[in-house]
């Protein structure tokens, strides 16, 4: 646990813009989610290739890229395939390694809309016709992937209480709704 306690406390170190130890509720966002937070990305960046660099060199070979995409493999077609994409995709200045910048690029595409790529992902699980266009009645069915478990029980005791109107179910629903957020 003491590696995990260090990292934490240089995300937290860098999370903490005004530097007085606190976290504010958008600076814990940038603790808890990184990915969302810019100027949080270079710490990610080095987590991640603190995790994937086995061998400690700073940089990605081919072997570690091999074994984060496939697991270790010994499957001819993961390591052409994995191969492939190294040359191709990840080692833009094809040295043979991917290093920080291009983990970089790898995690933060500049080409990458991440509210196309949820809707396009909603779209694929709930068009049922695929006709890559959602009726009311394919949402309906596909509800659970549009709105998460926990905010749907919200709701349920919400339509129950406006249906009843019932002051001590209401103050249950509100004191609910706080512990959720």
């Amino acid at each position: 646990y003491k590696g995990l306690e260090e990292r934490d406390r240089r995300r937290w170190t860098v999370a903490d813009r005004n530097k007085n130890l606190q976290l504010s509720k958008e600076e814990f966002q940038g603790f808890i989610h990184p990915e969302y937070a810019e100027h949080m990305h270079g710490i990610m960046m080095s987590e991640t290739m603190g995790d994937l660099d086995t061998d400690g060199d700073g940089k990605l070979d081919l072997a570690e890229y091999v074994k984060t995409m496939f697991g270790d493999t010994k499957s001819v077609a993961d390591w052409e395939n994995g191969g492939l994409t190294f040359r191709a995709f990840r080692d833009k200045n094809s040295d043979g390694f991917i290093d920080k910048e291009e983990l970089m690029a790898w995690m933060h595409p500049d080409d990458y809309d991440q509210n196309k790529a949820e809707a396009d992902h909603l779209i694929y699980e709930a068009d049922k016709d695929g006709d890559k266009k959602l009726t009311k009645q394919e949402i309906l069915e596909s509800h659970t992937i549009f709105v998460p478990v926990r905010q749907l029980i919200l709701v349920k005791i919400f339509i129950i209480i406006m249906m009843n109107y019932e002051h001590a179910a209401l103050c249950f629903f509100l004191e609910i709704s706080e512990q959720t957020k």
